[in-house]
């Protein structure tokens, strides 16, 4: 089993069968398109993502189409996103999504 540490130091720009990076390049203002989150249906292998410049559509874009596909989320630069209520995400029961969703 790996250590938080090893999650926490995943690479966050290199695309691998297993690995996702959508990393926006325009760290002060961009944000991340729907078609570019709809991408992640062209990896169905991958267990690990990380991902910037969510807007709060494009994040429950995100949960609801794909956060189950991956073991490990790594939202960098999410600034307009907003942790929503413990108890679930848009109808996905908290215990259904660890990784999104603080205790």
């Amino acid at each position: 089993m790996k250590n938080l540490d090893y999650y926490l130091n995943l690479p966050i720009n290199e695309t691998t069968a297993t690995a996702l990076a959508l990393i926006e390049p325009e760290i002060g203002g961009g944000r991340i398109s729907a078609a570019r989150i709809d991408q992640i249906a062209d990896y169905p292998a991958a267990t690990k993502i990380s991902i910037s410049a969510l807007t709060q559509p494009a994040f429950e874009r995100f949960v609801q189409r794909f956060a189950r596909q991956f073991r490990t989320i790594k939202f960098w630069k999410c600034p307009a996103v907003e942790v929503p209520p413990p108890d679930t995400v848009h109808g996905v029961a908290h215990e259904n999504v660890p990784s999104i969703c603080p205790s």
